[in-house]
């Protein structure tokens, strides 16, 4: 149940915590003002104050969580229409199908990043495309997109250069390492 709650709380986006943030501050405030009433009248003001809290934390989890989960549905509903068919039969494929289906220029920078992302790390965007620099132009970033779609690849953001442009890494993927190194 732990692990549970660390979990919703991870995928709240920054939205939701300030608006967490700012019923928190209201509360405080409210209970600032208590002061003020008389003491027969505080009890009851402060149950209502933590009803409040209390009830405002609970909708705004259960608002992110059903979000969370409804996205996870529409994106495993295997009749959704923003997906044409042949593309979703593609994405159910096995990694071994999958990686069968690859270009040749694919396959060669998929298995460098196999035999050079050393454990935890990945291989950065400007290595790999300095290492495919035959490749003109945008080739190299959207043979990793292409392979971050089908599942092989996770990109993560190391940092960011003098132009503020986001600088790239890239990782296998949890569930493709488990299936590359063991068998699917």
């Amino acid at each position: 149940m732990e692990e549970k709650r660390s979990k919703i709380l991870q995928i709240i986006d920054s939205r939701t915590k300030v608006m967490a943030l700012i019923s928190i501050i209201a509360e405080a405030l409210f209970l600032g003002s208590l002061v003020t009433l008389p003491s027969d009248q505080t009890l009851y003001a402060l149950i209502a104050c933590l009803s409040i809290l209390i009830v405002t934390l609970i909708g705004i989890t259960i608002i992110e969580y059903t979000e969370v989960k409804s996205t996870k549905a529409l994106i495993e509903n295997k009749d959704s229409t923003f997906l044409p068919e042949d593309i979703r039969g593609e994405l159910n494929l096995s990694f071994i199908a999958k990686r069968d289906k690859l270009s040749k220029g694919q396959r060669e920078i998929l298995s460098y990043i196999e035999k050079n992302a050393t454990s935890g790390g990945g291989v950065s965007q400007k290595h790999l495309e300095g290492k495919f620099s035959k490749h003109t132009g945008c080739y190299v970033y959207w043979r990793l997109e292409v392979l971050r779609y089908l599942g092989f690849v996770r990109k993560i953001e190391i940092g960011k250069n003098h132009n503020d442009t986001p600088l790239h890494s890239y990782v296998l993927t949890a569930e493709y390492k488990k299936k590359y190194s063991g068998h699917e």
